[in-house]
Formats: structure tokens, sequence, C-alpha cells
């Protein structure tokens, strides 16, 4: 007789990671069952609930070995500096779109009293470690001389927070907006903001001197 094949956890994992990042909170068991190869019973057997897999297909993978994260140490000094943080963000802003929808039905469902983390008992979540491997990008690139003088640690958490700001508020007023910003011009847009800066952009004026009654004023 033919020994029974063995489904490991981790399979079923991988796929409800692919669903959930593709669909966010619509992404059903059915599609991970039928991804993974297996009978949605298997996946109930295994994982109690749809949040329960949530939860464990997220912690069971470091991010900084999935998407845009993983592409960053091979992005320092190629190409144009502002088209590489186009790209990055434009990443960032589809897994946003993903994993957002999933936080908030996640927090919406939670007991009053559960002050647990949605990323379990890991020591460090997945936001952070892809916040410091953006400014570990970032510092490289300052390194090479295509950053300024600056905090790229601010830098990294002004462009990260940024887009998951305006992901959340464009899926929150959904239909209430009459003309939504496209998400490409909001974040070539961002990019310009950091790398220009907010007074030394196309057309900005300098700040005139202060009067002699001011300067005065000031002794």
């Amino acid at each position: 007789m033919s020994r029974p094949i063995t489904i490991s956890d981790e399979l079923i994992l991988d796929a409800a990671r692919e669903v959930f990042l593709e669909h966010g909170i619509r992404g059903t068991t059915a599609e991970v069952a039928s991804r993974a190869g297996v009978s949605e019973g298997i996946v109930f057997k295994r994982f109690k609930n749809k949040e329960a897999l949530f939860h464990a297909a997220m912690q069971g993978k470091s991010i900084d070995t999935v998407g845009w994260v993983s592409t960053l140490p091979a992005r320092v000094g190629k190409g144009q500096l502002r088209d590489q943080l186009y790209d990055v963000g434009m990443a960032a802003a589809k897994l946003f779109e993903g994993i957002i929808p999933l936080h908030m039905h996640v927090f919406a469902n939670r007991r009053a009293d559960d002050r647990s983390s949605p990323f379990g008992d890991r020591v460090e979540p997945p936001p952070l470690t892809a916040r410091k491997r953006l400014t570990a990008y970032l510092e490289a690139e300052q390194k090479l001389g295509r950053i300024g003088d600056v905090d790229v640690d601010v830098m990294s958490r002004a462009f990260l927070g940024s887009i998951y700001n305006f992901i959340s508020l464009e899926l929150m007023m959904a239909g209430h907006e009459a003309r939504p910003m496209p998400k490409s011009t909001f974040v070539r847009g961002l990019v310009d903001v950091l790398l220009d800066g907010a007074t030394a952009g196309k057309g900005a004026r300098a700040a005139p001197p202060p009067s002699k009654r001011a300067r005065r004023t000031a002794r």
C-alpha cells in the first residue's frame, strides 16, 4: 500500500500568505485550500478559524525574506534613487492594501480586554523589521552620497508611515471622494517631498529676511 501524503502546516501557511496578501480580508479559506492542494476541512483541522490562520501565516515567515524588503540590499547604489524609492513605496502600498483590512478585522473582533499583539509573541514584529531594513538601506545610500545629511531613521518612518496612513484613509473613505488621488501619484509626490524638501522644491521661494524692526526686537 502507498503511504498517505503528508500535508505540512507550512504548505498551508505559504498558500494562506499568498491569498491574504493578494485579497486582504476577502481572501477565503476555500482559496487557501485550493492553492495548498488540500480540502477546506484539512485547513480547519489545523487552524480553528480564518483569524487563527491569518495570525499563523503572518508570523510564520520573517518579513525580511518576503516581498519588497528582501530587495533592498540589491538596490543600494543602483539606478536613480528617486525611482528606487518609488518602486519600494508602490510595493509597500500593495502590501498595506492586503494587511490593513486584516488588521482592522482582527482588532474589531477581539475582546475588549485582549491586549495581545496581532503579531503574536515575536520579539520583533514584521513592521519593525521592515522599518529597520529600510533605514539600513537609506543609510547605505547616504554613505554613497546619494542622500544628504538627514536622519534616515526619521526618513524611513515618514516614508512608511505616510504610505500606511494614505492606504488606511483610502480604504476607509472609499466611495466618499469624487476624485481620489491615485496611489502612484501620492507615492511619487511623497518621494519628491522627502528628497527635495518642502522649501527647496521647484518654484519654492526662500523666506524673506527679517525686517530691521524685527532684528532690533530680537536684540
